[in-house]
């Protein structure tokens, strides 16, 4: 706990992935008061981004804490 999943269209390098999840990391820690210890994180390439979007984000807009500024 807590476990973080960032879905993302391929091109970022493994570096960039490393501190993504590094800044993940510290977020959590200085937000909820997780330790380093307690967190996971899972970046994960998707290469139809607009079949992701529609399947796994739009039909959950409403819940989102931080909605997108595009759609298809």
């Amino acid at each position: 706990m807590p476990h973080v999943v960032v879905h993302m269209m391929p091109g970022r390098s493994e570096e960039q992935k490393d501190g993504l999840a590094q800044a993940i990391t510290r977020a959590l820690q200085d937000s909820i008061d997780a330790s380093e210890e307690s967190v996971s994180v899972d970046i994960v390439d998707r290469d139809n981004w607009p079949d992701f979007y529609r399947a796994e984000i739009e039909p959950h807009l409403a819940r989102l804490r931080k909605t997108p500024g595009y759609s298809y």
